[in-house]
């Protein structure tokens, strides 16, 4: 009885990888439709024009996985949206970070008037 559950076990783990790769195979099928036939799925050369960076710059960012890509099969793809989203994102950070850097220095110069103006009060008193 033992046996027959581990065998019938065995023929259930058989035909579950048999789904699965088919599963794989129609997925991949259907990538390669969507590379092929939409121009939203582009390769690293057409990724690096729409940001304006190196492809070697770009492959970086893809080990470092700070950009978002699809890797398929050793292939490494970009969505055109998902490329344009990240940079508008990497763009508003930067901003920020930018009118920080301006606050923080507009601070300092309002510090360093107002420490002349006591210097100058102590020489006229």
């Amino acid at each position: 009885m033992e046996t027959n559950v581990d065998e019938r076990l065995t023929e259930i783990e058989k035909k579950l990888d048999e789904i699965l790769r088919k599963i794989v195979d129609v997925y991949d099928t259907v990538l390669a439709k969507e590379i092929k036939y939409n121009t939203d799925i582009t390769d690293y050369y057409g990724a690096s024009k729409i940001l304006g960076i190196s492809v070697s710059t770009l492959k970086n960012y893809v080990a470092q996985r700070k950009i978002p890509f699809i890797r398929r099969k050793n292939k490494t793809y970009f969505s055109r949206r998902a490329l344009i989203d990240w940079l508008g994102d990497w763009e508003y950070i930067e901003d920020k970070k930018k009118r920080e850097k301006e606050k923080k220095i507009k601070e300092l110069k309002e510090k360093e008037r107002e420490m002349k103006e006591k210097e100058a009060k102590k020489y006229w008193d």
